[in-house]
């Protein structure tokens, strides 16, 4: 059995019309594979920012226990890719998110990986050439990461010929910011797409109620476009024979504020739009189902190994979902922890369950309870209201949130990043 882990930079959940009936129009190809698949309606990454959510999502470990604290991956857990190479299976990564790049360590266990944005191999040039051709390429790109057409392009080549049981993951960052509308004239759209994106990210106070509502405008265009050539990769897998015996899993690393709380893109905060994200998973022997039980992305690995039947005695933080894929009572947490801060000594964390949520940040002191059954905008902190159910939450989460020490604070090694990593970075947002 194969398996194809398709994971999108900053979708929201409420942005699927899986999730959110009002954007049904938005997002048909997504939500035909979401009716023969496995549905977890209440999914939640355990971090709001690309590298925290991945380190759990490749380890199912907590972020502060597998990464350092300048987002390095540590390399004391297996990665998913590492496990399914050490059982036979070819691993394959495309991408073009510099911070999931060799230089964090988040390749490792991938045998073949595509994750740049050039027409040429960079290792293959001098230095000083292919920084001074990389200025001229990001001058006349769109947009500083693989189109979804690109990434598609790349996987395509990949699987054309392909024998060997393989392990493919790939990230689509289209709906990652800056947004661009793909109406009119491109390059216009690029310039007012950086300039907006980075003005609401830097001084959100100063967008106006018309920025916003273009700003989503955008940002729901980039989501259409995606879902168009998420239509298109499944129609490939359809010709190439490939649906009958592989596993799909479908899911986000995080979400994006549009100014709920006070925010735009994907700072260090816990609130739903950020946390709560879909997964989706696709077995080609078991029937679609909804699942309301709250999961997380640790979840995914034993999940798959549970499902490719690899037996092991790895270290996890998750559970395997195969009950409540199978309809059965699942004995599992009951809660998500989610960290903001996993490379910060004082804790930024919260713990989720079916009607709570408790978030304390010892950075701040500021600690917040939100009844989301009856407050999904958590818009009323009912911590001093609810001491009973807040003390509850916060011996569960104390309980189960690793705390990183001070030393290794002090000792984190940093990424080699030379100038045109460091470009990328910034136009993403992460400089």
């Amino acid at each position: 059995m194969n398996v194809l882990l398709i994971t999108i930079d900053s979708l929201r959940a409420d942005f699927i019309g899986t999730w959110n009936d009002k954007h049904r129009g938005l997002t048909p190809n997504i939500d035909r594979f979401a009716k023969e698949s496995i549905v977890f309606k209440n999914a939640f990454s355990h971090s709001p920012y690309t590298w925290g959510s991945f380190a759990s999502l490749f380890t199912s470990r907590y972020p502060n226990v597998v990464t350092y604290p300048s987002g390095i991956l540590k390399n004391n857990y297996p990665t998913i890719a590492e496990i399914l190479r050490d059982n036979g299976y070819l691993t394959i990564g495309i991408h073009s998110n510099p911070f999931l790049s060799s230089n964090f360590g988040y390749t490792r266990g991938l045998e073949i990986v595509k994750d740049n944005i050039y027409p040429w191999k960079s290792e293959a040039l001098p230095i000083k050439l292919h920084l001074g051709l990389s200025k001229i390429f990001r001058l006349i790109r769109r947009q500083p990461y693989l189109s979804a057409e690109e990434t598609n392009e790349r996987i395509f080549k990949q699987l054309k010929d392909i024998k060997k049981p393989f392990f493919l993951w790939t990230l689509y960052m289209d709906t990652h910011g800056p947004y661009q509308s793909k109406k009119g004239f491109s390059y216009i759209n690029k310039i007012k797409g950086e300039a907006l994106w980075q003005k609401a990210v830097r001084y959100p106070e100063s967008i106006t109620e018309k920025e916003r509502e273009e700003l989503i405008s955008w940002y729901k265009e980039e989501v259409s476009y995606l879902d168009e050539h998420f239509g298109d990769l499944y129609e490939f897998l359809e010709r190439k024979k490939l649906l009958d015996d592989t596993i799909i899993v479908f899911c986000s690393d995080h979400g994006d504020g549009f100014y709920e709380h006070g925010f735009y893109s994907h700072p260090r905060f816990l609130y739903e739009e950020l946390i709560h994200v879909p997964l989706i998973i696709r077995h080609p022997n078991i029937k679609g189902r909804e699942v309301s039980t709250p999961v997380g992305l640790i979840d995914v690995v034993p999940t798959l190994l549970d499902m490719l039947e690899i037996y092991h005695n790895f270290k996890l933080d998750g559970e395997s979902l195969m009950p409540l894929i199978r309809g059965e009572k699942w004995r599992g947490r009951g809660f998500v922890v989610s960290d903001a801060t996993p490379d910060e000594e004082k804790a930024h964390i919260g713990i989720r369950t079916d009607e709570w949520k408790l978030i304390i940040n010892e950075n701040t002191g500021k600690k917040e309870l939100y009844n989301l059954k009856k407050d999904p905008g958590e818009k009323v902190n009912l911590y001093d209201a609810e001491k009973e159910v807040a003390e509850k939450l916060t011996k569960v989460l104390m309980d189960n949130h690793p705390k990183r020490e001070k030393q290794e604070i002090s000792t984190t090694p940093k990424p080699e990043l030379d100038s045109e990593v460091k470009r990328r970075l910034r136009d993403l947002g992460y400089l």
